[in-house]
């Protein structure tokens, strides 16, 4: 949702300890730092007595307040901006190098902190570009153009590694939230917020009303000054009220305006006598009547409160604890509340039950107990009734404040049996049959949301868990085909498959380190003596490289499904067939992300005069791109490509329908084929629209000769502008 840098801040934080107190410490020191950062700009461009008044009006804003007191970025966000409009004074006055220079570093911080700072910073170029077109302005052309071409850049990379890659990022621009209200009437709801935060709203007008008296004071006694305040403040908001973006805009992207708020306060009271004691009044005055009044706003168990983010967090911690049962494993609904849940019982409980799962061997029911977080139930089901349809009827239901504990008594199978020759066994992550077959497991959980499946319960600490199957076909030599199917997408992500025969040593049969765009391996064994039972091992170990509080990283590793083919020497060949059909259909699940490329920027040069057997139509879904498919579905539809390869270099592939594959052969010199990729669809899914998948080579010559095979009539390759690679 945010670009990393304040993530980061929070895990430094947590070095010096896990606490409440330890993460809010840095907005907090952030909040008072925006109090004196204000008193020494006011006092350089007014006066002393200006200065502790709007020092004093800042210091007991509600708003504020409460931001300074929050795991969030917004009083150091409001830090740089105070210090870029400082930066921006000293421009417009003397058109210095030097302070041009600290006003793109700070852009580079505030670009990294928050993607709000994009309408920030287009704020300070029109400030900038008013200095410029000034009459003897010492801030020129050079300068300005400078500033423009900086800023280009770097708002260009946060753009591109950071806005675009986030899903969640999209949902600023695609959600719709904050109801029927207009963009226009939140804003001037938040706007009343900055300057009252409390009730009754006659006092958000007075509040409001003085502001706007110190604004017109400023214009009449400081022009200069109150253009630039004006425009840097109103220019975002006029930005947001174009784009009409409703979607997570709630009063903490207003905080920016509590300072100047204070100062326009402060200077319509500029000209009364006893200003000193007028500031020592409002600050005692005002943090007497939030410390009587509004306690319980500031210091309740959870004082973070939003339409949107519903979290309860500590609360529903404290009570949760003593509803789990140590002898049940737990899942939630969603990774996100069951972070912030692990967060406040890592502290305040010796026993963490969304952290230490176990399972033991043996028959019988395991007893499993789902937090659905405020009526949330992941894949599970879209409603209660839903979710109780697929998990059937529950023991106990629970309600804890806004999350509900359903306790089920889960039948775990019988140990399946290898009992003929082939055979085939597919252990799942879904939820019910991932704790029905599963033999053994520890620290680990099903995690019901799209695409992930089991996860690890703690960071830098594995989990673990076993599948089992005991033999009875005999005394006759095996063959196993092994296909497991995954999500790996941390740095340093570890997972790991292992395999034992009875009581011998474990083996190590496959592994995988993140980041790793695949979702699926394959591994194949034999084992020649006579053995009763084959267990596999599964660990994961997910590295702590995000923040672990409200969020979290563990869902960026998960296992999803293990199939298992065994067969006997005679049945091979046909067990092999079988095996490597499902590899090529899994291919389809190793594409590294969805979104279509604007250009190439692989070259390469299709030789479309010497296409075979395939038609080439426009894309109904989207409108540059045409669509590549075999005429006669019968027969493979063939185009051959010359390119230079890179690490990098994508294509756009579709498939549906079992009869449906496409296949790359790189064409040696002495005009034999190698494969090089191959990929098979299955019945009534398609692959995503936008799917790219990797073209992999192995070494050799700069320049290469693919040969493209497609087969079926659900068989697509999508190119744009003769592009074929990307």
């Amino acid at each position: 949702m945010h670009p990393p840098l304040f993530y980061m801040i929070s895990k430094l934080a947590l070095l010096l300890g896990k606490s409440d107190f330890f993460l809010r410490i840095l907005p907090a020191c952030w909040g008072i730092v925006t109090i004196y950062l204000l008193y020494r700009i006011v006092r350089l461009i007014v006066d002393e007595d200006t200065a502790l008044l709007s020092a004093a009006f800042l210091s007991v804003n509600g708003l504020y307040l409460l931001l300074s007191r929050e795991i969030r970025p917004y009083t150091l966000l409001v830090v740089l901006f105070l210090v870029a409009w400082r930066l921006i004074i000293a421009l417009s006055e003397e058109g210095r190098w030097r302070d041009l220079a600290l006003l793109c570093g700070v852009n580079t911080v505030l670009f990294c902190l928050h993607y709000f700072s994009f309408h920030m910073v287009f704020a300070q170029g029109a400030v900038l570009m008013l200095c410029m077109l000034s009459r003897n302005s010492p801030f020129d052309f050079k300068k300005f153009a400078t500033f423009c071409v900086f800023t280009a850049i770097v708002a260009s990379w946060v753009y591109i590694y950071f806005f675009l890659p986030s899903a969640g990022s999209h949902s600023i621009l695609r959600d719709s939230q904050g109801g029927d209200r207009s963009t226009l009437s939140l804003i001037s709801d938040y706007l009343g917020q900055a300057a009252f935060f409390f009730t009754p709203i006659w006092a958000r007008w007075t509040a409001g009303a003085l502001a706007l008296a110190g604004l017109v004071t400023l214009t009449l006694t400081r022009p200069k000054q109150a253009v630039i305040c004006v425009l840097l403040l109103f220019l975002p908001l006029t930005i947001v009220l174009a784009m009409d973006t409703k979607a997570y805009f709630s009063p903490w992207h207003v905080a920016y305006f509590t300072p100047f708020l204070a100062f326009f306060s402060a200077t319509a009271l500029a000209r009364l006598p006893g200003r000193k004691i007028m500031a020592a009044v409002i600050a005692v005055g005002g943090a007497s009547f939030i410390l009587l009044s509004q306690h319980a706003r500031y210091y309740e168990t959870d004082s973070y409160r939003h339409p949107v983010f519903v979290t309860l967090y500590k609360s529903v911690a404290e009570q949760l604890a003593a509803v789990l049962s140590p002898d049940a494993v737990t899942v939630s609904s969603d990774p996100g509340f069951a972070n912030g849940i692990r967060w406040y019982l890592d502290q305040s409980s010796d026993s963490n039950q969304l952290r230490s799962q176990d399972l033991g061997p043996g028959g019988g029911k395991a007893t499993l107990q789902f937090i659905s977080a405020h009526n949330d139930f992941g894949t599970l089901g879209k409603d209660e009734t839903s979710f109780l349809t697929e998990m059937g009827r529950p023991e106990t239901i629970e309600k804890v404040l806004n999350a509900t504990v359903y306790t089920f008594h889960l039948d775990r199978q019988p140990i399946p049996r290898i009992e003929r020759s082939p055979s085939e066994f597919i252990f799942s992550a879904q939820l019910k049959k991932f704790y029905g077959s599963v033999y053994r497991l520890k620290n680990v959980t099903s995690c019901p949301m799209p695409r992930v499946g089991v996860t690890a319960t703690r960071n830098d600490q594995p989990g673990s868990f076993e599948f089992v199957l005991d033999n009875s076909a005999g005394d006759k030599p095996l063959n196993f085909f092994v296909n497991l199917q995954y999500l790996n997408v941390g740095a340093g992500n570890q997972l790991g498959l292992f395999y034992r025969f009875d009581d011998e040593a474990i083996m190590p049969l496959a592994g995988t380190t993140g980041p790793d765009f695949k979702h699926q391996l394959q591994v194949s064994f034999s084992r020649e003596r006579p053995f009763k039972r084959l267990t596999f091992f599964l660990e994961l170990n997910c590295r702590g490289n995000t923040a672990l509080y409200q969020g979290g990283n563990l869902e960026t590793l998960a296992f999803k499904e293990l199939e298992v083919f065994t067969c006997s020497r005679d049945d091979a060949a046909s067990c092999q067939a079988v095996w490597e059909r499902r590899y090529i259909e899994s291919q389809r699940c190793n594409y590294t992300k969805e979104k279509f490329l604007t250009s190439s920027s692989t070259s390469h040069t299709p030789h479309w005069e010497s296409i075979s057997n395939l038609s080439d139509n426009p894309a109904q879904e989207k409108t540059d791109w045409r669509i590549l498919t075999p005429k006669a579905p019968g027969e493979p539809g063939v185009l051959t490509v010359d390119i230079k390869p890179k690490a990098s270099t994508v294509f756009y592939p579709r498939l549906s329908g079992s009869d449906s594959s496409i296949q790359i052969f790189e064409v040696h010199a002495d005009g034999s084929l190698g494969p090089v990729f191959m990929m098979a669809g299955v019945p009534l899914v398609w692959t995503p629209v936008s799917a790219q998948y990797p073209l992999v080579l192995p070494d050799g010559p700069a320049t290469r000769t693919l040969r493209i095979e497609m087969r079926g009539r659900y068989c697509q390759l999508w190119h744009k502008g003769g592009n074929i690679f990307f």
